[in-house]
């Protein structure tokens, strides 16, 4: 490779770079303000093989019980949220979760 292709390699790693810096920006400019909406980051939490339910605590505590909470499980099942508190809530599923590698994920939107 001769030294033209090598500065040409190089300036367009540079850009690249600035690419991903910006992108990095802007991820974290948006996520500012979602949070500012009240809406924390999603969660994904992995859950154990026969359960029921999944306890979960935030840390720290919201300022108040007035959020919602929108789940996904990675596995056919009804969900219902009960014990919501400023300091967490309990998610039951209406089917255990059916073996091991499953998941949820979950965000909270409040404020």
């Amino acid at each position: 490779m001769d030294d033209a292709q090598n500065l040409n390699r190089i300036s367009t790693l540079e850009t690249n770079v600035t690419a991903l810096q910006v992108d990095d920006a802007a991820a974290k400019l948006a996520i500012a303000a979602l949070q500012a909406l009240g809406v924390q980051a999603p969660v994904n939490q992995a859950v154990n093989s026969g359960d029921t339910t999944l306890v979960v605590t935030f840390s720290p505590a919201l300022a108040d019980a007035n959020y919602a909470v929108l789940a996904m499980p990675d596995w056919a099942t009804a969900l219902s949220f009960s014990a919501k508190t400023k300091s967490g809530f309990t998610l039951a599923y209406g089917t255990e979760v059916p073996g091991t590698g499953h998941n949820i994920v979950y965000i909270v939107v409040g404020t």
